[in-house]
């Protein structure tokens, strides 16, 4: 009976050690997180335990990495160069009367070729998110190789309802 309450300290000490475990191994795993090391990371993560009350933020972390493993443009810090020719900075205005948009946007070229035109499609959405109509437009670039170029009031033509919300994807490429 003399060793009880020495067990019991035992295991609170031991309680303490894994907290602290876990919370170094969170630390450590989120250090090559932020430097884009994942295999690093998810070591780390991987032991933290289940009933830890870190496991839940890990569990966050390890489904991005997963998300970054599919689809690697999600990757925030990696220093690889995109290739191909993609659309960022997109917004638009609603323009008259709500209906005739004006769209503002970034096209990047990051091919050895010189970009002589595209053809975009836009995607109109109400406020509920349900699309309302697409248009399509060619837009001339003359977007160098290896460059890229801000395109403001692009219209593709009369929206026929009122929108909320607009998207845009580059359907084709035409280089020279």
């Amino acid at each position: 009976m003399k060793n009880v309450p020495f067990l019991f300290l035992l295991l609170a000490l031991g309680c303490t050690d894994s907290e602290e475990q876990a919370s170094t191994n969170l630390r450590k795993g989120d250090e090559f997180f932020n430097k884009g090391q994942y295999d690093i990371a998810e070591y780390y993560y991987d032991k933290i335990p289940e009933e830890s009350p870190l496991h839940k933020s890990v569990a966050r972390r390890v489904d991005e990495i997963a998300k970054i493993r599919i689809d690697p443009s999600l990757d925030k810090h990696s220093t690889k160069k995109k290739e191909g020719v993609f659309i960022t900075n997109h917004s638009f205005e609603a323009g008259a009367m709500g209906v005739l948009p004006l769209h503002r946007m970034t096209i990047v070229n990051n091919t050895d070729k010189n970009l002589q035109f595209c053809e975009l499609e836009f995607v109109y959405y109400d406020a509920s998110g349900k699309e309302v109509e697409r248009l399509s437009t060619v837009a001339t670039t003359g977007v160098q190789k290896d460059a890229q170029k801000n395109f403001e009031k692009i219209s593709p033509g009369v929206v026929k309802q009122k929108f909320a919300k607009a998207t845009v994807k580059l359907v084709k490429p035409v280089f020279f």
